[in-house]
């Protein structure tokens, strides 16, 4: 936003996305997060001006939300080899409706049905917020009652994810994959975890994030850290994610996939890679 947009546009971004020199994959979590500046009349002046460049921009595909892509790996039993992408079809008819009632005077009727699912969204990222609050203050408790000092080593992120994934993914599946052959699947999950790459290193994510509110009492919690969990599991086919998150995103990437060559750039960042590409670097 702001002066960043203007930044990317005014970057050698879009000739680059042309010459095919750049590939953008747009998660679907993103554009929702864009769209929701439709919210507030005062911002549909600014989304309109953005959406065409957004848009124009993605000359990869657009990747699917995480409980399809879970579908997909698990249930339909296609792991690594999983078509992540909303299907080409889909996406252009969705591209040309949300165009034209951005642009238009008229109710958007489409948006506000699917805000409503979009609210439940935030509920629960609430109540997770909550719930990381009173992890936080309980072991804070717990430590004075104890007497534990603070030179006294907690877990790793590593040891704590270790520790707590079997777990945490029978739970998730239980809870979110409609299907009665559950304890299956979570068998099938827990015997060959790198083969659902989406589905596990979105698990790691969210266990970083509860290792994150009980440990490091020097940061504060991230309301949003479902959504930034969302968006790096899309490194599973990315390179690259550019954000200007400097917190809970930025240590959750160092954590969990920096170790795996994927990289993370401000967007100060990659417009600076992005002059190198212009200039013939590498």
């Amino acid at each position: 936003h702001g002066d960043r947009f203007e930044l990317l546009q005014r970057s050698p971004l879009a000739d680059l996305v042309n010459r095919n020199v750049v590939l953008v994959h747009h998660p679907l979590v993103f554009l929702e997060e864009t769209l929701a500046m439709y919210d507030k009349a005062d911002n549909r002046k600014v989304l309109r001006q953005q959406l065409p460049f957004i848009l124009r921009l993605c000359n990869g595909r657009w990747i699917e939300g995480l409980q399809e892509i879970w579908h997909r790996e698990l249930v339909e039993n296609r792991g690594a080899n999983a078509n992540v992408f909303v299907k080409e079809k889909s996406r252009h008819s969705l591209e040309s409706r949300i165009s034209a009632s951005v642009s238009s005077d008229a109710s958007w009727t489409e948006y506000y049905e699917a805000a409503a699912d979009k609210r439940g969204e935030r509920v629960k990222q609430g109540r997770v917020f909550a719930i990381h609050k009173e992890m936080r203050e309980e072991i804070g408790r717990k430590r004075k009652e104890m007497s534990i000092g603070k030179h006294v080593k907690p877990p790793s992120a590593r040891e704590f994810i270790e520790h707590e994934l079997d777990r945490w993914g029978a739970e998730v599946i239980e809870k979110h994959i409609g299907r009665r052959d559950k304890q299956a699947l979570i068998s099938r999950w827990s015997k060959r975890k790198g083969w659902y790459p989406f589905l596990t290193l979105s698990l790691e994510g969210h266990l970083f994030a509860d290792w994150y509110a009980l440990v490091q009492f020097n940061k504060a919690i991230d309301r949003n850290a479902h959504t930034d969990i969302e968006l790096l599991a899309c490194l599973n086919r990315a390179d690259a994610l550019v954000s200007a998150d400097g917190k809970f995103l930025r240590d959750a990437h160092k954590a969990l996939w920096k170790p795996r060559g994927k990289r993370l750039f401000t967007p100060e960042e990659f417009v600076a890679r992005l002059d190198l590409f212009a200039g013939g670097g590498n």
